[in-house]
């Protein structure tokens, strides 16, 4: 009691003072002015005081308050904006804190008379003409808190629905319409939709409501349509969304609830406006309406897509019969607005309301069947919103279905054609310049970046694809299918692919094997989720081994077919996914299908085709986790035994084919060195292939290919892969490289000259020929027995094991006889097959070198073919018959010499056709002098190795390597060792070539680096005296050319002419 008296004493200092003010303002004896400050004075103590202590603002202290407001609202015609607007606070805060649903029923309907005018765009009776945003809001607050007060109070209600306050209703209701449509703020139309959900939903009875709704049902549509001009805001919708829910359920509803008192209101009027020929005409009305309202579904808020929600349940619900018509799109729009919302509360009343009305879901049924009939038009079209949101709507409905036990038999049936057929036109090539183009040669070898690709997860990337389109329309195709296989537990839902697979072909057979592919994989997942644990039902592996089986089956005969035209890759990479699905399905078991499985993959590893490559790597990886191999590696030597057998069979069957040899190619690559001891027999149906099949030069290629690869392997084998040492290579000619002469040894050599002839005489007679045989047994069999004896004596000596060359084992007869088979093939017309040819025997020769009873022989057997290949009209061709000449000085040592005598000059005439000037053909020791002059200077042609075109440099840089080689390893004559330094006169900066040469004649090197000023000249010791002769000069750069002259003269012997200058 004390706090109310206290709160009285308050509120009466500022009652007091504002009536004051009121009563002089009337007499004209205070401005405005002075009332705006004493309103907002009382405005704050009663918005304190209501907020402090509210429970004791009680009716009658709000009675006290409103007296001096009443007094100052009768003269509201000359009244102020600003104080119509404080004023219409605070009553609205008295009735809201003070009065409450005890508001008098007189005083409310003054109010809303009041309010109204005021809210209105055009008051009448004012100072003003046009009323503002402030005064608009404040109104329409007093108003909904006058409804609201007024909900609670039958006494209320009545009166503002009684016939004579009809009138003053209805403009209430067109004021607070004007407000949310037209107002420009957001203020009032968010008070003006929350004063109209009050009224309507609380105050005026149904028979008010259907009354008012042609009207309302207009206004709000044009209030919640989507416009792009003005954006409502969220709270403007969800109230307008409620007074129309409400409106549709109590005046068009399937039944029309109306209480006591409603009823006896209702009585007193001559006749219903809600009859059923009314509600006939008032459906064919409202859907135009409720077609327009329900694009909201797309609107970004949720709380407005549930307010949207619940409309559409009250037109499914209650509106069931009556809008019949309507009952399509509100559920069109509660599906839309559930897509992507799983445990939303949109979801939740969707499904309640297909569980308690069945032909809901026969409505659902039918509008999912046309969708999907529709389908492939939509991903055929361009619009990709309508596509996202069409795939959605589809598995919401899907889902929505199956958990409401529906029929699917029908509907597996449509979706899964659905699905193939908007798959096979999403696939299928929109324009020429998007078709597949097939590869023309089927041989490939597979790089080792992808050998050495892991994918233990093993992933498949999507063949389907070409291009982004493609990709986005088969994901969003790919999350329906997945949807579909997890809900779907019937058989129907792949018996029609199942049985269109085997006989359909091109785009629409991919389109089968992917859907059946996807629902597989589903079906093998839900089959072994944790959930699924407990359930022993027979499904289980029942529900997918048919469709599994089926398409192993299939996977396995598209990978195994042997045609001359190429597989569609997409075909190839779904029956791989299949190969490895029925593989990590079995586990170990499916050890039992390597023997079909295993040779299909492989030969699949060796398209052109790079993602089918990574493909069959995952396929192969899926393979060795799945039957417990430790790697591929060990996958392939496992199984060694039956893949020989069938590339053998293949090799031996008169089958020209490539599939046999990339079978055979994919196992060397992957399994390496470890395979080899295996393939013996292998490698003999191959030379006999190559024998009878020489005419086919693709074959014939990529049976080398295969040899190349096994060459690869087999020199990394232990027993061969030796690194190269001269001290313990072949047994090379012992000779004295070249010296430069001492005065000591010049010494000797001349009196060794004057002391030949005096020694001639004394000289022992040479021995005369054999008078006999060395062996005649027939004569003198004791002495045949004899010999024999010392022969067998000297056998059973001991001999040193670290001079015998250690026992070849079975990978070198392998190497050995694949360098062998070269000689024949060298002489191909195909270019690329000379050229890998000839890395074959690059790659063998370190390997086989050790066994130099065999090596030396093979290369004299090798040799015409190389040296012809020195002529090839292919410079790659010339550069790779370079380079195998230099490997085999390298492991041939001075075997060599006299073959590089021989060639010596072609390989000139190559390094010359490489230069714009080049040597001379006349070999005197003049012109060679005169040549290494004349390339003593560095010109801007021979200044860097990388000058010219392609095939010369390809060529020039074969030829350093090579003279490299020569000089490092065989003994060269001084002519022979001057022009390998002219062509190696560019790559002296290379660390092996200069090493190479210093070894040979460091004063020859030293010499050239001293003309080509990389090392500074030696200064000239003094000539003693009285001594005619003097130290010769070493040319500077810019005399060489006459240095030249000289050295040429004094060698012919004109010494005088020497002497003089150069004419």
């Amino acid at each position: 009691m004390e706090g109310k008296n206290e709160l009285f004493q308050r509120l009466k200092q500022d009652c007091v003072a504002l009536a004051q003010a009121a009563a002089s303002y009337k007499s004209g004896r205070t401005d405005q002015k002075t009332l705006v400050d004493r309103l907002e004075k009382l405005e704050h103590t009663v918005t304190s005081a209501t907020s402090s202590q509210g429970n004791v603002f009680d009716a009658k202290l709000a009675e006290y308050v409103f007296f001096p407001i009443a007094q100052l609202l009768r003269e509201s015609k000359t009244l102020s904006i600003r104080c119509l607007e404080i004023s219409l606070q605070c009553i609205a805060t008295l009735v809201d804190k003070g009065w409450k649903q005890d508001i008098p029923p007189q005083l409310a309907a003054q109010l809303v008379i009041l309010c109204s005018n005021l809210g209105d765009k055009s008051p009448k009776g004012l100072s003003f003409s046009e009323t503002t945003d402030e005064l608009q809001t404040s109104s329409f607050w007093c108003l909904y808190h006058v409804f609201t007060g007024l909900a609670k109070s039958n006494e209320g209600r009545k009166t503002l629905t009684d016939d004579l306050a009809f009138p003053q209703l209805g403009q209430t209701i067109s004021v607070l319409l004007d407000g949310v449509q037209d107002g420009k703020s957001m203020e009032p139309q968010v008070a003006g939709s929350a004063a109209l959900k009050a009224l309507v939903a609380d105050v005026i009875d149904a028979e008010a409501q259907a009354n008012f709704l042609p009207g309302l049902v207009s206004r709000l549509t044009k209030i919640l349509t989507p416009q792009t001009k003005q954006r409502r805001n969220h709270k403007t919708l969800i109230d307008c969304l409620g007074v129309l829910g409400v409106l549709l359920k109590n005046t068009v509803g399937d039944e029309k609830r109306l209480s006591s008192e409603d009823s006896l209101a209702a009585s007193s009027r001559e006749a219903t406006v809600t009859s059923a020929q009314w509600k006939d005409a008032a459906a064919t009305q409202i859907k135009p309406a409720i077609s327009n309202i329900l694009r909201l579904k797309s609107h970004a808020r949720d709380d407005v897509k549930e307010s949207l929600a619940q409309l559409c349940t009250v037109l499914l619900r209650h509106c069931r019969r009556t809008l019949e018509n309507c009952s399509e799109l509100a559920l069109d729009a509660l599906v839309t607005m559930a897509s992507g919302w799983e445990d939303s509360a949109i979801t939740s009343d969707l499904r309640s309301s297909l569980r308690s009305d069945r032909s809901i879901v026969g409505l659902l049924q039918s509008m999912l069947y046309e969708r999907l009939r529709k389908l492939a038009l939509v991903m055929q079209g361009h619009d990709e919103d309508i596509k996202a949101a069409t795939t959605s709507y589809i598995t919401t409905m899907y889902t929505l279905l199956v958990e409401v036990e529906a029929d699917m038999t029908t509907i597996d049936r449509t979706l899964m054609l659905a699905l193939r057929d908007s798959a096979a036109l999403t696939i299928a090539p929109q324009s020429r310049k998007q078709e597949l183009a097939m590869p023309a040669s089927p041989i490939q070898a597979v790089g080792l970046d992808v050998l050495k690709v892991q994918t233990k997860d093993f992933s498949f990337a999507s063949q389907l694809a070409r291009y982004r389109g493609q990709e986005t329309n088969l994901n969003r195709l790919d999350s329906i299918m997945r949807v579909v296989a997890k809900y779907s537990a019937s058989s129907s839902l792949v018996t029609e692919v199942t049985k269109d697979l085997r006989y359909s072909v091109g785009n629409m057979q991919i389109a089968n094997l992917w859907l059946l592919l996807l629902s597989t994989e589903v079906a093998v997942k839900e089959a072994h989720a944790p959930d699924n644990f407990l359930q022993f039902e027979e499904e289980g592996p029942a529900a997918y081994g048919e469709s599994l089986e089926e398409l192993y089956a299939f996977s396995l005969s598209t990978l195994a077919e042997s045609s001359d035209q190429p597989q569609d890759p997409r075909l190839l990479s779904l029956a791989l996914r299949g190969l490895a699905l029925r593989a990590q399905t079995a586990g170990q078991d499916f050890r039992y299908e390597l023997v079909d499985a295993l040779y299909p993959v492989l030969h699949t590893l060796a398209t052109p085709d790079d993602q089918l490559q990574r493909d069959s790597i995952s396929t192969l990886d899926a393979f060795t986790s799945a039957c417990g191999y430790a790697s591929t590696r060990d996958l392939i030597v496992e199984n060694v035994d039956y893949l020989t057998n069938a590339v053998a069979l293949k090799l031996n069957a008169f089958d020209v084919s490539s599939q046999a040899p990339q079978v055979l190619l994919m196992m060397v690559r992957l399994a390496g060195q470890g395979l080899l001891p295996y393939l013996e027999d292998t490698v003999e149906s191959m030379f006999a292939a190559l024998e009878d099949y020489h005419g086919y030069p693709l074959l014939v290629e990529l049976l080398f290919k295969v040899l190349s690869a096994m060459a690869e392997e087999g020199a990394k084998a232990p027993q061969l892969a030796i690194t190269y040492d001269q001290s313990k290579g072949p047994e090379t000619v012992e000779t004295d490289g070249w010296q430069p002469i001492t005065m000591e040894g010049l010494v000797a050599l001349l009196r060794g000259d004057a002391n030949e002839d005096e020694d001639l005489p004394s000289a022992e007679p040479l021995e005369s020929h054999p008078q006999r045989p060395w062996k005649v047994v027939e004569d003198n069999p004791e002495d045949a027995e004899a010999d024999a004896e010392k022969e067998e004596d000297a056998l059973l000596e001991p001999h040193d094991e670290a001079d015998l060359p250690p026992p070849a084992p079975k990978t070198y007869n392998l190497l050995f006889k694949i360098t062998e088979l070269t000689q024949h093939f060298l002489p191909s017309a195909s270019p690329s097959l000379r050229t890998s040819l000839l890395s074959l025997i690059k790659v063998t020769v370190p390997a086989i070198a050790r066994h130099e009873n065999s090596f030396l022989p093979l290369i004299n057997t090798l040799w015409p073919e190389i040296v012809a290949r020195l002529d090839d009209e292919e410079p790659f061709a010339v550069a790779s018959a370079i380079d195998v000449i230099g490997v085999l000085c390298e492991y041939a040592g001075d075997f060599m010499r006299s073959r590089i005598d021989q060639v010596w000059p072609r390989l000139m005439e190559l390094w010359q056709a490489t230069t714009k000037k080049g040597l001379p053909k006349q070999k005197s020791a003049t012109a060679s002098l005169d040549i290494i002059q004349r390339h003593d200077k560095p010109s801007s042609h021979l200044s860097h190795s990388h000058h010219g075109d392609t095939s010369s440099r390809m060529i020039r840089e074969a030829l350093e390597s090579t003279m490299t080689r020569i000089v490092h390893f065989l003994q060269t004559s001084p002519e022979m060792f001057d022009e390998a330094l002219l062509v190696l006169q560019n790559a002296l900066d290379h660390t092996n070539t200069r090493q190479a040469l210093m070894q040979s004649n460091a004063d020859a090197l030293w010499l050239t680096d001293v003309k080509r000023g990389r090392t500074d000249q030696p200064d000239m010791p003094p000539v003693p005296d009285a001594r005619p002769w003097e130290f010769a000069q070493l040319p500077s750069v810019a005399s060489r050319d006459n240095t030249s002259y000289r050295l040429r003269c004094i060698i012919n012997g004109d010494v005088k002419t020497a002497s003089s200058d150069k004419p």
